[in-house]
């Protein structure tokens, strides 16, 4: 997985430049309560998200698997003059202490990985997130068409993509029973599909949205 990643930046594909509308609307929200935030992304990329959370006041931190990502994030916070700590690593192996993020930012990134070390993963944020600290993430489902386009698909991860995706080694895709059961160590689960057509009907996307919170105690 890292040898795929640390490819596709290197070429300088998927270098995004500017915050996911879902992530600011999320972020935004929750300053009204907290204004102190403290944030971590899995696969932080090229650093959009931590450069708008940098630019926003929020303490923000970047876990990211390709060092040349993690080199390119760091040079766009130093041309703007912006502090943020980036990480080169692993998200099922998050080196961070327990209780320190009020936020955990999953945005198809677990979903890069088979669903074993997505659990792992998640168990790795709710040790990292303080108590009543929430997770937003979004991973494929298994409605989309790179799922069904695939070669090779076992249990939820499919690799050999046709059409979609073909830069990728693989990507893990979950139906309603998988989000149940990876996220079950959380508290308060709430999640919708999103499916996207195009005007023949035709399914061009589909994914899962999910917000949970670590218990309190």
């Amino acid at each position: 997985m890292e040898s795929c990643w640390e490819g596709i930046y290197q070429q300088g594909n998927q270098l995004n430049r500017y915050p996911y509308d879902c992530v600011v609307s999320l972020v935004f929200g929750l300053l009204k309560s907290k204004p102190s935030l403290r944030v971590l992304e899995l696969g932080s990329g090229a650093g959009n998200h931590l450069v708008f959370l940098a630019e926003n006041g929020v303490d923000a931190s970047g876990i990211e698997l390709s060092s040349s990502a993690v080199a390119y994030s760091q040079a766009q916070l130093i041309k703007r003059n912006l502090s943020a700590e980036v990480v080169h690593g692993s998200f099922d192996n998050l080196p961070c202490s327990e209780d320190t993020f009020d936020l955990v930012i999953d945005r198809s990134a677990l979903n890069c990985a088979p669903r074993d070390i997505i659990c792992h993963a998640l168990h790795e944020v709710n040790r990292v997130l303080k108590p009543g600290g929430e997770v937003f993430s979004q991973i494929y489902s298994q409605l989309h068409p790179a799922f069904l386009d695939a070669h090779t698909r076992h249990a939820g991860y499919a690799c050999g993509f046709k059409h979609y995706f073909t830069d990728i080694d693989g990507l893990f895709f979950a139906d309603k029973n998988d989000i149940a059961d990876l996220f079950s160590v959380f508290e308060e689960l709430d999640f919708n599909h999103t499916v996207s057509y195009s005007k023949d009907n035709i399914v061009l996307n589909a994914n899962w949205t999910v917000r949970v919170k670590k218990a309190m105690s």
